[in-house]
């Protein structure tokens, strides 16, 4: 679910985030945050706002945070 530029309000967003873990009746076992360039505010923002919502069930240990498209990135 893409939060930063969705036209779904935070809400929405956060019910269907709910709705996707609901739907998975062995839980889940890890969280990618991906997020593209450097972190934000806007991005910390969004993520204390998922945390502190969604995140009380203890998943937080298993949050990994993927940074995407970086300029000097070399294989």
């Amino acid at each position: 679910i893409a939060v930063g530029g969705s036209k779904l309000s935070s809400e929405n967003i956060l019910f269907k985030i709910a709705e996707g873990i609901l739907s998975m009746p062995e839980g889940i076992s890890h969280v990618l945050y991906v997020i593209d360039g450097r972190f934000t505010g806007d991005e910390i923002n969004t993520f204390n706002m998922i945390k502190d919502s969604i995140f009380k069930s203890g998943i937080l240990d298993y949050i990994t945070i993927v940074r995407t498209k970086f300029s000097n990135f070399r294989d």
